[in-house]
This record gives C-alpha cells, sequence and structure tokens, in this order.
C-alpha cells in the first residue's frame, strides 16, 4: 500500500508533510551553527567565581598580626622618589597653616592604631621624616579578589588647605604607565574615587572626613572581587552572557598582572620604604599564594590568556623558593 502524503499549507501554498519537515530541519541546522558561532565569539561559558580560600588558622592570623603590629605607620626619606614632589607640587606647602599642621598631627596618630591589619588585606602606611604632607601607602588587597596578596603603592599628598580640600593620591604600580589594574586605576596614576573629587558619589567632607577614609576605601571599594563592575556603564548589564564573560575575562588579565607587576617584582625588589614588609608578608603567606597560583591556573583553562597565566604562576613560584 503506497504511502500517503497528507497536503498541509505552508506559506499560503499546498505542500507536504515530508517537505515541512526538510524545512524544519534546515531552519533548525541554522538556528543551531548561529548560536555555535555566537558562542565561539562570546568565549566559553564563564565559571563559577571560586570560593574564598579557606580562613587561616588562629595561629596564623594572629602570627601575622603580631609580626606587623606596631609598623603600620613608618617614618622614612619619600621625598627624592616621591610623585608629588617630583612634579613640584610640594613647593604649595609653604603656605600651609599651623592649623592645618596640627590637624595632620593628629591624623598620623590615630592611624597608628586604626589602619586595617589583617591575614586577608592590610594597608601600611609611610610618612616623609621632613614632611608630614608627603606620605606613601602600601595597600594589599582581599584574598577574593584578584589583586590579592599583590603589593600596591599610593604616593599621597596632602595640599596646604588640607583638611578643607581632599589629598591628592597618585596609583604607582603601573607597570611603568602601561597597566590599567581598575576601572579607578589609570595607567598614568590617576585613581578615580568620589572622596578625592575624581569620581561621582559622596564626596570629601571637610572636618568629618579623613585620610584613612580615603584609604580603606581604595582598599574596599576599587580592589573589589569583580571589578568589571565598578565601571558605571557596566552596571546595567550584570546578568547577560556576553558582560559576565567580559567581567570574567578582566578578572582573569588582573590576575595576571597582580602576579606580574604586584607580586613577582615585590619578591626581589620590594617597593622603598616597604622592603620589610613585603619580604614579612611575602613570607609568611608564600604556601597562601602558591595556591592561589594553582587556582587562578585552572580558572584560565580554555580562556585566551592560559599561556601568560601560565608563563606568570611559574616565574611567581620559583621566586617564591628563595624567600
Amino acid at each position: 500500500m503506497p504511502l500517503r502524503t497528507e497536503l498541509l499549507i505552508w506559506g499560503g501554498l499546498p505542500i507536504g508533510v515530508a517537505a515541512i519537515t526538510s524545512l524544519a530541519l534546515k531552519a533548525a541546522e541554522r538556528i543551531h551553527l548561529h548560536f555555535a558561532l555566537r558562542a565561539a565569539q562570546e568565549g566559553p561559558r564563564r565559571p563559577r567565581l571560586r570560593l574564598p580560600a579557606p580562613a587561616p588558622t588562629y595561629d596564623e592570623d594572629s602570627r601575622y598580626v603580631d609580626e606587623f603590629r606596631g609598623q603600620q605607620v613608618m617614618t622614612a626619606v619619600l621625598a627624592i622618589s616621591h610623585h608629588f614632589c617630583k612634579n613640584g607640587t610640594r613647593d604649595e606647602a609653604r603656605k600651609r597653616k599651623a592649623a592645618s599642621i596640627a590637624h595632620i598631627s593628629r591624623e598620623i596618630q590615630a592611624l597608628h592604631t586604626s589602619l586595617p591589619l589583617h591575614w586577608e588585606s592590610s594597608v601600611f602606611l609611610a610618612v616623609d621624616e621632613g614632611h608630614m604632607d608627603i606620605m606613601r601607602a602600601l595597600i594589599i588587597p582581599g584574598g577574593a579578589t584578584p589583586y590579592a596578596n599583590g603589593c600596591f603603592v599610593f604616593d599621597v599628598y596632602l595640599p596646604p588647605d588640607y583638611p578643607q580640600v581632599p589629598p591628592k593620591v597618585h596609583f604607582m604600580t603601573t607597570g611603568a604607565g602601561n597597566v590599567r589594574f581598575n576601572p579607578n586605576l589609570y595607567s598614568d596614576g590617576r585613581v578615580c574615587l568620589s572622596l578625592l573629587g575624581t569620581w561621582d558619589g559622596p564626596s570629601w567632607k571637610p572636618g568629618s572626613s579623613t585620610l584613612l577614609q580615603v584609604l580603606v576605601s581604595i582598599q574596599s571599594m576599587i580592589f573589589t572581587e569583580e571589578p568589571y563592575w565598578n565601571e558605571p556603564r557596566h552596571g546595567d548589564r550584570r546578568g547577560r552572557r556576553r558582560d559576565e564573560n567580559q567581567s570574567w575575562l578582566y578578572t582573569l588579565i588582573s590576575r595576571y598582572h597582580t602576579l606580574v607587576h604586584a607580586i613577582k617584582p615585590v619578591i626581589r625588589h620590594p617597593p622603598h620604604p616597604f622592603e620589610n614588609v613585603c619580604h614579612t608578608h611575602l613570607r609568611l603567606k608564600q604556601q597562601a599564594i602558591r595556591q592561589q597560583c594553582d587556582d587562578w591556573l585552572r580558572e584560565a583553562k580554555g580562556w585566551k590568556y592560559e599561556p601568560q597565566m601560565a608563563h606568570a604562576v611559574e616565574k611567581v613560584k620559583t621566586m617564591l623558593r628563595y624567600l
């Protein structure tokens, strides 16, 4: 008995079921090809961010804190290499009033006991021994960020009208002006932060805003877990696959630059005057940094920065042996 072919209407014309099936299959193939090409362009699906590293034991945390207790604020000769001395800004300090000097002295005294000091993240400050308005900060960001265990340096200058005006801050860890670590940290050293008047948001308030607030804001609001979203125009794109992948790629790139510019060179040539701080930090956290390197390399697998990450990890782990 011959197979009966039903006649249906397709686009106003009679057409057999077999033909419809053929057209449907071709359409499905085109749709599949479209999404396959799109996936190839966007890269693999963004993996979940790794869980934060296990919390340190009580002994590790307490030893780390004990090693640095009383050393977070130091005096040193900074003027020769300081950004705001080299470009002439420091000449303004001759106009400084006695009230401003007294205020700066009180703030420095308070910073001895108020700067963050933890296994996960810490802040250190050096004050020029001859000019208390010239400072240099070292920030070690949190363990869940792509900047974990890196040593990031900022030059700070308190203008003559301080605290009526905010401090001036210049980012120094830029790979000789070639690396932009964050939407808020430019390769030319600019720091975008509302407290400094260089970003939208809550501004500096004379009488209540402090240098401590600036340093902690950089530590916690700029060095974030997913810095891609620090850019305001990206904020409404969360959840979109393309932007989530871009965020993950930004994180991988930031991790790579952290290894290359904020950990590897610090092992041999720590920034002045934080040589002892950096050596002690890297020595105490050597095993944690090795584990971090392994995690970062594993999570870079299949992404275009994997070869560079592998090379950076190998270099860092090799150099850590000499601590």
